[in-house]
């Protein structure tokens, strides 16, 4: 083979080994499950008792799993009751907060019983 055809055909089987490396890599992530704890971007807890909160990312997240609901003065426990987009609904395990307040949300993925 000449030099030129002999680069070509380098240059190709590296950008081929870069793109599979690249799919593999995002196959890998996007099909683990999440298991960091993620904190809310804002959640309100609404007139009905159950609290709105909105995710940057809720990959991992699913009902029945347990979430720490927190202002400046208190924290509970709560329940992902479902999940749509970025917004997780969520009802009280143990006291509740009143309508209108805003807090934060923590869910933790790995946490025991947090399936």
């Amino acid at each position: 083979m000449s030099g030129t055809k002999k680069t070509l055909f380098t240059g190709i089987a590296v950008a081929a080994a870069l793109i599979v490396a690249c799919a593999l890599g995002w196959i890998l992530t996007h099909s683990l499950p999440h298991t960091e704890p993620v904190s809310s971007r804002q959640a309100l807890v609404e007139a009905n008792g159950q609290v709105l909160a909105r995710f940057d990312s809720t990959a991992g997240i699913k009902p029945g799993m347990k979430a720490m609901v927190r202002t400046d003065e208190t924290q509970t426990s709560a329940k992902v009751e479902a999940v749509n987009g970025a917004w997780v609904v969520l009802s009280f395990i143990e006291k509740n907060l009143p309508a209108g307040t805003n807090c934060r949300v923590t869910i933790d993925p790995s946490a025991p019983g947090a399936r």
